[in-house]
């Protein structure tokens, strides 16, 4: 991806780590990650962050701005996946869009580009109400990545093991062009909706949990 992910998010926390004759603030700003996330808002979270804020919309109906939302939902999927609930506005093409983003944390506000008959809001709501945690999550084995997938009907539970799956995860993750990865796992991702394009970008949607909110059995 070329463009940087510029903006700022807002933390708030519970607690932080006393410094030796620091000051302990409850709410502080730092700039978006452009590096790698992995490990990244686990960090945060042991750092005592609980809540956070990004200012910027991230607008997924904009070509000319897509590589920086979806560097931003990145942020977001990382941030679910820790339990750091984040306040965030999202504009998408249409009414049924939010149901491949269900696992995430619900935004504050959800524009559409094209207002659905049932009327403005109702899309907002259905997101609120049909969102749980852990309903899309991938978790690392040795030599395997297992994904279960519990936003559509039947849930699934599906298993990479192939280098070249697992690789085409890796660059993924953080969001690449589509010709960077295989096509075939590509088309078949998309389909899953384990992948999110916006024109030739694709990212990566699972979440990776660092803690089960439910008892494992559940999943």
């Amino acid at each position: 991806m070329k463009e940087t992910a510029a903006g700022f998010l807002t933390w708030s926390c519970d607690y932080r780590p006393r410094q030796p004759g620091a000051d302990i603030e409850a709410t502080w700003r730092t700039p978006l990650p452009d590096g790698a996330l992995d490990g990244w808002a686990l960090d945060r979270f042991r750092e005592g962050a609980r809540h956070a804020a990004l200012h910027e919309p991230v607008d997924l109906t904009d070509a000319a701005t897509r590589a920086t939302a979806l560097r931003h939902l990145a942020v977001i999927r990382e941030l679910t996946s820790v339990g750091i609930p984040v306040d965030w506005s999202v504009r998408l093409s249409t009414a049924d869009d939010w149901k491949r983003l269900v696992h995430l944390t619900p935004p504050r506000h959800l524009h559409l580009a094209e207002e659905p008959k049932e009327g403005p809001g109702h899309a907002l709501r259905a997101w609120r109400a049909a969102h749980l945690p852990g309903m899309c999550i991938w978790r690392r084995g040795p030599g395997f990545i297992e994904i279960r997938d519990h936003r559509g009907d039947p849930p699934r539970v599906d298993l990479l093991d192939e280098p070249a799956a697992l690789a085409a995860q890796r660059t993924a993750a953080d969001g690449s062009t589509a010709r960077a990865l295989p096509s075939d796992l590509s088309a078949d991702w998309l389909r899953r909706n384990l992948l999110l394009a916006v024109g030739p970008q694709v990212l990566w949607l699972p979440c990776r949990p660092h803690r089960w909110p439910f008892p494992a059995m559940l999943f």
